[in-house]
């Protein structure tokens, strides 16, 4: 079934993407105030959301793109634990437990992301 999986990770990559575009002030705030230019980097997230779901959507790139979409979703922990341990509120989400298995919840991602790279590989080979 992880064969058309990648399917499903495009959708939410493009999910994703459209809402750092059309509401990018859901996601500033998950942006720690040390780092300058905030929705810089909301509109730069959402631009390799973008890029991730094309790649995704192309065979000859897919497994590689789903190893970089491993490295972009551990790049994310770090705005996740913030959101986190400040406790946040994001999406309407403003109770701890759930904003900690949200951050949690990027570890089944990275699997995923990780056996798509793997099956598309070995699909390819």
């Amino acid at each position: 079934m992880i064969h058309h999986s990648y399917k499903l990770l495009v959708v939410i990559y493009l999910a994703a993407a459209l809402i750092h575009f059309i509401y990018p002030p859901v996601f500033i705030p998950a942006i720690p105030d040390f780092l300058p230019f905030p929705k810089v980097i909301v509109f730069v997230t959402g631009l390799l959301e973008v890029l991730l779901a094309i790649g995704l959507m192309t065979s000859k790139f897919r497994s590689k793109t789903a190893l970089l979409s491993c490295f972009y979703l551990v790049a994310l922990i770090p705005a996740h634990i913030h959101v986190s341990v400040n406790e946040i509120e994001m999406f309407g989400v403003s109770n701890t437990f759930l904003l900690w298995l949200r951050t949690l919840f990027q570890i089944p991602l990275i699997y995923w992301s990780y056996k798509i790279s793997v099956w598309s590989k070995i699909r390819d080979a």
